[in-house]
């Protein structure tokens, strides 16, 4: 009797350990789909748990990371970041997430450093792509972002920041017309950003389209009534087409707008 009772702490150690890691991978679930502060508790939670491998930790830090860059707290999610690729080397969405970070700081030679590592470690993942394309585009490396951006492109044709970053390269390269092209396929992806209907009036306007260029500015304004250099811009286009009185109201609508 007593030989079989000795038995059952064992058994139920067993048990609990199974539903550990069960509760372990579920909370590691949780962390990747949550947002915000509890996306922060639950990957905190995950990190915690002892019997998540190296790679769900390294999951976990990563997301967490996420979180903290959402947050606007960057040295902890620089810590994430380094910690989750501590634990997994070849984990290469956390070194496109640590190239977004140093992209958005303007450590763009760190950023193109992180991309490539991640390129070499998964080399048909869209987002790496991307973000070295869009460093190189904001380094003036303007074939290298092409180069990267044709490939994000082919990878990943939904995304429209792709196409207005190589929009955008392409009209610093005074290819207007593939520029417009591309800027009207991120407007098709992404109709509601004012941003891009702000690049391609300038690229219209560029190409002396001068009406679409102003329909453009214009889209751009109801999308972002505070973009001062729209109004500026569409100003500029109503002075060339002599029209004084719209030229004087814009510009006055640019001087009360806070700049970019």
């Amino acid at each position: 009797m007593s030989g079989r009772m000795g038995l059952v702490p064992r058994a139920s150690l067993i048990v609990c350990r199974a539903c550990a890691q069960a509760a372990g991978a579920g909370v590691l679930e949780r962390c990747v789909d949550a947002v915000s502060d509890r996306q922060i508790l639950l990957c905190t939670t995950a990190i915690e748990n002892k019997f998540l491998n190296d790679a769900q930790r390294s999951q976990a830090y990563d997301n967490r990371g996420i979180a903290h860059a959402r947050e606007g707290w960057r040295e902890r999610a620089l810590a994430d970041f380094n910690e989750a690729i501590r634990l997994a080397p070849d984990n290469a969405v956390a070194y496109a997430n640590r190239g977004n970070l140093h992209l958005n700081a303007g450590q763009f030679g760190r950023a193109i450093d992180d991309y490539a590592e991640g390129i070499r470690l998964a080399p048909t993942y869209a987002p790496l792509f991307a973000g070295r394309g869009a460093a190189y585009l904001r380094t003036g490396q303007l074939q290298e972002a092409l180069l990267d951006l044709d490939v994000a492109a082919r990878l990943a044709p939904g995304d429209p920041e792709i196409f207005n970053n190589r929009g955008t390269a392409y009209f610093n390269m005074g290819q207007i017309d593939f520029a417009i092209r591309d800027y009207t396929e991120a407007i098709r992806l992404e109709p509601s950003s004012g941003g891009i209907y702000y690049n391609r009036g300038n690229a219209l306007a560029q190409a002396n389209r001068m009406q679409e260029a102003l329909a453009d500015l214009g889209e751009a304004i109801r999308l972002l009534p505070n973009h001062a250099s729209a109004y500026y811009n569409r100003g500029v286009i109503y002075t060339q087409l002599g029209d004084r009185k719209r030229a004087i109201a814009d510009m006055r609508e640019a001087l009360t707008r806070p700049p970019a």
